[in-house]
This record gives structure tokens, C-alpha cells and sequence, in this order.
């Protein structure tokens, strides 16, 4: 079975819609797809519909980036609940950080 769980959509870096890259990973054989934009979930309900359409078996994900002491981690996470508050308060946090980030260096 050919798995991909690390995939990134235009709902973060990558160049496909949620719905393209389940058809792309449909058409290329993968036989369970995940989705795990960086830090958000905004794909996640598009990539699920298009993958029950195909019927290819979907993982939820998400890969949040972190920082430990002089380090920059990448955390995947897989088979998330996209509406845990937890989890999208946490993502919230993230997003603003981006923007406060860019905000610094504008």
C-alpha cells in the first residue's frame, strides 16, 4: 500500500488546491492520503469531501511548527479533530505569530 501522510495544500504552502491534490494523489496510486498544511486545518473539510468522492481513504492532519531552545521543529500530527478547541485556539496563536513575525520584518 502506498501511504502519504505529509502533504501540503494552497491552504498553507503548497501548489494545489485540497481538492487537486486528492485527485493528484488518486490518479498517482496512494492508496490513504493525509493533508497536513502548516498550521491550520482550513483544507481539511475540502480535502475530505474530494477524497470520499474518489473514495481514497483520508487521514486529518496538521503540522505545527514550534520552537525548542535554538531550534525550529515540525511536529505532524495525524488523525487530528479539526474542531478541538484546544488545537484551533493553538493554531489561532500560531497564525498571529506569522503575521506579528512579517509585521517585524516589513
Amino acid at each position: 500500500m502506498i501511504y502519504d501522510l505529509h502533504s501540503h495544500s494552497t491552504a498553507s504552502d503548497g501548489k494545489l488546491s485540497p481538492t487537486e491534490l486528492m485527485q493528484r494523489a488518486k490518479a498517482k496510486g496512494v492508496d490513504v492520503m493525509a493533508l497536513t498544511d502548516h498550521d491550520t486545518t482550513r483544507g481539511l473539510a475540502e480535502a475530505a469531501a474530494a477524497a470520499q468522492e474518489l473514495d481514497l481513504p483520508f487521514v486529518t492532519g496538521v503540522e505545527i511548527s514550534v520552537r525548542w531552545k535554538n531550534f525550529e521543529l515540525h511536529i505532524v500530527g495525524l488523525n487530528i479533530d479539526p474542531e478541538a478547541e484546544l488545537l484551533k485556539r493553538g493554531l489561532a496563536n500560531q497564525q498571529q505569530k506569522r503575521l506579528d513575525r512579517i509585521h517585524q520584518i516589513i
